[in-house]
Protein backbone atom coordinates (compact mmCIF):
# COMPACT_ATOMS: atom_id res chain seq x y z
CA UNK A 1 0.00 0.00 0.00
CA UNK A 2 2.63 1.99 0.48
CA UNK A 3 4.50 1.78 -2.58
CA UNK A 4 0.93 2.79 -4.07
CA UNK A 5 1.02 5.92 -2.31
CA UNK A 6 4.39 6.74 -3.49
CA UNK A 7 3.68 5.83 -7.14
CA UNK A 8 0.63 7.79 -6.96
CA UNK A 9 2.50 10.96 -5.24
CA UNK A 10 5.46 11.17 -7.56
CA UNK A 11 2.77 10.49 -10.63
CA UNK A 12 0.93 13.42 -9.29
CA UNK A 13 4.31 15.49 -9.35
CA UNK A 14 5.31 14.58 -13.07
CA UNK A 15 2.31 15.92 -13.98
CA UNK A 16 2.30 19.24 -12.15
CA UNK A 17 5.81 20.04 -13.31
CA UNK A 18 4.77 18.81 -16.73
CA UNK A 19 1.87 21.50 -16.97
CA UNK A 20 3.82 24.22 -15.24
CA UNK A 21 6.09 24.06 -17.68
CA UNK A 22 4.52 23.95 -20.81
CA UNK A 23 2.35 26.98 -19.12
CA UNK A 24 5.04 28.80 -18.42
CA UNK A 25 7.26 27.72 -22.12
CA UNK A 26 3.71 29.12 -24.03
CA UNK A 27 3.60 32.86 -22.25
CA UNK A 28 7.26 32.76 -22.92
CA UNK A 29 7.18 31.46 -26.92
CA UNK A 30 3.49 33.69 -27.14
CA UNK A 31 3.28 36.74 -25.25
CA UNK A 32 5.33 39.95 -26.57
CA UNK A 33 7.20 41.85 -23.70
CA UNK A 34 5.96 44.98 -22.10
CA UNK A 35 7.87 48.23 -22.62
CA UNK A 36 7.39 51.07 -20.17
CA UNK A 37 8.35 54.02 -21.89
CA UNK A 38 9.00 57.36 -19.68
CA UNK A 39 9.04 60.57 -21.57
CA UNK A 40 11.84 63.18 -19.11
CA UNK A 41 10.13 66.55 -18.09
CA UNK A 42 11.94 69.77 -18.90
CA UNK A 43 11.46 72.82 -17.16
CA UNK A 44 13.40 75.73 -18.84
CA UNK A 45 12.42 79.21 -20.08
CA UNK A 46 14.01 81.96 -22.60
CA UNK A 47 13.50 85.40 -22.25
CA UNK A 48 12.42 87.11 -25.78
CA UNK A 49 13.07 90.61 -26.34
CA UNK A 50 11.31 93.28 -29.05
CA UNK A 51 10.38 96.40 -29.43
CA UNK A 52 7.36 95.95 -27.00
CA UNK A 53 9.46 94.88 -24.30
CA UNK A 54 9.81 91.18 -23.36
CA UNK A 55 8.50 87.88 -22.95
CA UNK A 56 8.94 84.85 -21.14
CA UNK A 57 8.80 81.70 -23.58
CA UNK A 58 8.41 77.85 -21.75
CA UNK A 59 10.46 76.57 -23.35
CA UNK A 60 10.35 72.75 -21.59
CA UNK A 61 7.87 70.42 -22.29
CA UNK A 62 5.42 71.14 -19.85
CA UNK A 63 3.40 73.58 -17.75
CA UNK A 64 5.37 75.83 -15.33
CA UNK A 65 5.51 79.19 -13.09
CA UNK A 66 7.59 81.72 -14.37
CA UNK A 67 9.38 84.00 -12.52
CA UNK A 68 12.09 87.19 -13.22
CA UNK A 69 14.32 89.21 -11.72
CA UNK A 70 15.23 92.51 -13.52
CA UNK A 71 18.62 93.90 -13.29
CA UNK A 72 19.47 97.49 -14.36
CA UNK A 73 22.92 98.79 -15.26
CA UNK A 74 24.60 102.06 -16.25
CA UNK A 75 27.26 100.24 -19.03
CA UNK A 76 29.93 102.05 -21.12
CA UNK A 77 30.84 100.37 -24.46
CA UNK A 78 33.51 98.42 -22.89
CA UNK A 79 30.87 96.42 -20.47
CA UNK A 80 32.02 98.48 -17.63
CA UNK A 81 29.26 99.08 -15.02
CA UNK A 82 28.53 102.38 -13.56
CA UNK A 83 28.85 102.68 -9.72
CA UNK A 84 25.28 103.62 -8.86
CA UNK A 85 22.47 101.72 -11.07
CA UNK A 86 19.23 102.78 -12.68
CA UNK A 87 16.40 102.56 -10.25
CA UNK A 88 13.36 100.59 -12.08
CA UNK A 89 9.91 102.29 -11.61
CA UNK A 90 8.07 99.14 -12.27
CA UNK A 91 7.47 96.26 -14.98
CA UNK A 92 4.50 96.61 -16.49
CA UNK A 93 2.18 93.77 -18.01
CA UNK A 94 -1.08 92.22 -17.02
CA UNK A 95 -0.65 88.76 -15.14
CA UNK A 96 3.17 90.11 -13.39
CA UNK A 97 2.86 90.68 -9.74
CA UNK A 98 6.22 92.04 -7.84
CA UNK A 99 6.66 90.46 -4.55
CA UNK A 100 8.94 92.85 -2.66
CA UNK A 101 10.51 89.97 0.43
CA UNK A 102 12.80 88.72 -2.49
CA UNK A 103 12.21 91.30 -5.51
CA UNK A 104 10.94 88.94 -8.30
CA UNK A 105 8.12 89.70 -10.57
CA UNK A 106 5.80 86.77 -10.63
CA UNK A 107 3.52 85.90 -13.65
CA UNK A 108 0.24 84.69 -12.32
CA UNK A 109 -0.95 82.00 -14.86
CA UNK A 110 0.74 78.36 -16.02
CA UNK A 111 2.95 78.81 -19.25
CA UNK A 112 1.76 76.32 -21.44
CA UNK A 113 5.00 74.55 -23.32
CA UNK A 114 5.19 76.62 -26.37
CA UNK A 115 5.16 74.57 -29.44
CA UNK A 116 6.13 77.21 -31.93
CA UNK A 117 9.09 79.37 -32.20
CA UNK A 118 7.26 82.53 -31.17
CA UNK A 119 6.92 83.45 -27.30
CA UNK A 120 3.16 83.09 -26.07
CA UNK A 121 2.20 87.10 -25.91
CA UNK A 122 0.19 86.18 -22.50
CA UNK A 123 3.01 87.22 -20.59
CA UNK A 124 4.36 90.37 -22.10
CA UNK A 125 5.96 92.96 -19.97
CA UNK A 126 7.77 95.96 -20.13
CA UNK A 127 10.74 97.13 -17.63
CA UNK A 128 10.03 101.18 -16.92
CA UNK A 129 12.76 103.45 -15.08
CA UNK A 130 11.72 106.17 -12.08
CA UNK A 131 11.33 109.43 -13.50
CA UNK A 132 14.28 111.81 -13.59
CA UNK A 133 16.85 109.11 -14.54
CA UNK A 134 19.25 110.09 -17.07
CA UNK A 135 22.52 108.07 -17.87
CA UNK A 136 26.01 109.52 -16.50
CA UNK A 137 27.75 110.27 -19.47
CA UNK A 138 29.31 107.85 -21.98
CA UNK A 139 26.94 104.96 -20.55
CA UNK A 140 24.00 103.51 -21.74
CA UNK A 141 21.31 101.39 -20.34
CA UNK A 142 21.26 98.25 -20.50
CA UNK A 143 18.50 95.78 -18.66
CA UNK A 144 18.84 92.09 -17.89
CA UNK A 145 15.91 90.25 -17.63
CA UNK A 146 16.47 86.89 -15.62
CA UNK A 147 13.95 84.05 -15.93
CA UNK A 148 13.12 80.76 -13.75
CA UNK A 149 10.72 78.45 -14.25
CA UNK A 150 9.08 75.46 -12.46
CA UNK A 151 7.26 72.72 -13.08
CA UNK A 152 3.34 73.91 -12.34
CA UNK A 153 2.17 70.36 -11.26
CA UNK A 154 5.18 69.29 -9.07
CA UNK A 155 4.79 68.69 -5.41
CA UNK A 156 7.03 67.50 -2.71
CA UNK A 157 7.53 64.05 -0.56
CA UNK A 158 4.93 66.01 2.00
CA UNK A 159 2.20 66.89 -0.85
CA UNK A 160 2.95 70.62 -0.78
CA UNK A 161 3.36 72.47 -4.31
CA UNK A 162 6.69 72.72 -5.60
CA UNK A 163 6.64 76.25 -6.43
CA UNK A 164 5.06 76.92 -2.95
CA UNK A 165 8.26 74.65 -1.48
CA UNK A 166 10.14 76.25 -3.49
CA UNK A 167 9.35 80.26 -3.92
CA UNK A 168 7.13 80.51 -1.29
CA UNK A 169 3.75 81.40 -2.87
CA UNK A 170 0.83 79.32 -2.64
CA UNK A 171 -1.72 78.56 -5.67
CA UNK A 172 -5.60 79.00 -6.15
CA UNK A 173 -7.17 77.80 -8.55
CA UNK A 174 -4.30 77.29 -10.65
CA UNK A 175 -2.95 80.97 -10.11
CA UNK A 176 -0.06 82.09 -8.09
CA UNK A 177 -0.79 84.10 -4.99
CA UNK A 178 2.00 86.76 -4.77
CA UNK A 179 2.14 88.95 -1.29
CA UNK A 180 4.55 91.54 -0.60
Amino acid sequence: MKMKARILVLCLAAVLLVGVGSTLAYLVAQTEPLTNTFEDTAVTCEVLESQNGYQVKNTGNIDAYIRIAIVATWQDTDGNVYYQAPQISEVKGEGWAKRTADGYYYYADRVKPSVEDTAQSTNSFAVTLAVGQTPPNGYNLVIEVVAQAIQADGVTADGTPAVTDAWGVDINDGKLIVTP
